[in-house]
């Protein structure tokens, strides 16, 4: 469905095009290699210009993938014995599936640990670029235990207008290791 939409707005953007070509450089220019030089010129801006803000925008994204932190682990967090862990210490799961029960099934994981995100604008143009900061930490002292970073961008103004940046945004995933849950209390 959206193939032959686009297919129709780049046939009318060029027939707008051709229309103006002909009234404006065809109709007052006369040497030949004139018109080819501003031909090829005017295409190039016609159709490379709108979408000039997606085209330095991706190298840019490009870019601020490659210098996002890495996620940071700052250790497990000391739980004692309770729904996790017995008394002498022992986990009382066996797998990633009976510690999911646990979670599930009490108020313990909610009532150790929390979240908050901040979301922070790092470039306006070529396109928009955000970042969130996630930092998961214990209710009880408010240490961080874990801190993770994910970027994204709309896209340029046609993705933003049209609304195909909600499908297709830029992505950059978290960089290095997220523990498991498991992984983030100890005894």
């Amino acid at each position: 469905m959206s193939g032959p939409l686009i297919l129709a707005v780049v046939l009318l953007w060029a027939w707008i095009g051709y229309l103006l070509w002909k009234r404006l450089i065809l109709q007052r220019i006369r040497s030949p290699y004139k018109i080819t030089f501003l031909t090829a010129l005017l295409v190039g801006i016609w159709f490379i210009g709108p979408a000039i803000d997606e085209i330095l925008g991706a190298r840019d994204f490009e870019q601020v993938c490659k210098e996002i932190p890495e996620v940071k682990f700052h250790g497990p967090v000391a739980v004692g014995p309770g729904a996790f862990f017995d008394e002498l210490g022992n986990p009382k799961w066996r797998n990633s599936d009976e510690f999911s029960a646990i979670k599930r099934n009490t108020d313990v994981w909610e009532e150790l640990f929390d979240d908050r995100q901040e979301w922070t604008e790092l470039q306006k143009w070529p396109i928009p670029i955000f970042q969130s900061h996630s930092v998961y930490f214990v209710r009880s002292t408010g240490r961080p235990s874990v801190e993770s970073y994910y970027r994204m961008s709309p896209g340029g103004w046609i993705k933003r207008v049209t609304g195909w940046s909600i499908q297709d945004p830029y992505q950059c995933p978290r960089k290095g290791h997220f523990p498991q849950d498991e992984a983030r209390i100890a005894f």
